[in-house]
């Protein structure tokens, strides 16, 4: 169905296909079926921009990574796509827990509608627990080979109570092979994060 009522559905569906890539297409609706019966296990880039991916579209990513679809991804773009928190959350709570996006490298979240829920979620997810602790009968799996994460050009800017969250998060041990974070415009100048990025070596734009 994919490949006769979809532009983009043959070229997905491929065998061996590396990459998917969209931009200002509606994606949602499809996004369920392509992640179900494309060819994507061996998918290393996903980009959707200008798509609107939103709830039900990160419900379909993030159904993926649980099933272990999408354990060979290295870049994941969903910047532009009406994701407001509870799409944060449900990619945090099932998608990034799962530990199905282990080898991800990439993720942009940039110019979507999520707020300080969807950041603290995010983070949250991302924050290793001590040993032996686990959340809903499951170690939390911290993206450990991310080293670029995008959250620039939200809706309206972090609070001063979520930067230092994410700051706090940081120092915990999140995302311990980050070397690029990029945050809403001037925010790049919040004290706590630009102490905490300066410790870990992480470039703060």
């Amino acid at each position: 169905r994919l490949c006769t009522q979809c532009s983009w559905g043959a070229a997905c569906c491929r065998e061996g296909a590396t990459r998917l890539s969209l931009d200002g297409q509606v994606a949602a609706t499809e996004l369920t079926t392509l992640l179900r019966y494309a060819s994507v296990s061996g998918v290393r880039e996903i980009r959707l921009r200008h798509c609107y991916v939103g709830k039900k579209g990160m419900l379909a990513l993030a159904t993926a990574a649980g099933r272990g679809v999408l354990d060979g991804l290295h870049t994941l773009n969903v910047s532009h796509d009406f994701v407001d928190d509870d799409g944060v959350e449900i990619l945090a709570d099932h998608g990034l827990r799962s530990g199905g996006l282990a080898r991800l490298r990439i993720l942009n979240l940039s110019n979507n509608a999520f707020s300080d829920r969807g950041l603290r979620a995010l983070f949250t997810a991302l924050t290793p627990l001590p040993a032996g602790a686990h959340v809903g009968g499951k170690p939390t799996a911290a993206l450990g080979m991310l080293t670029c994460l995008r959250v620039a050009g939200a809706a309206d800017s972090f609070s001063d109570g979520a930067m230092r969250a994410l700051s706090v998060a940081l120092v915990d041990g999140a995302l311990p092979s980050l070397r690029q974070l990029v945050v809403p415009r001037g925010q790049e100048k919040h004290v706590p994060l630009r102490t905490a990025c300066r410790a870990r070596g992480v470039t703060l734009i």
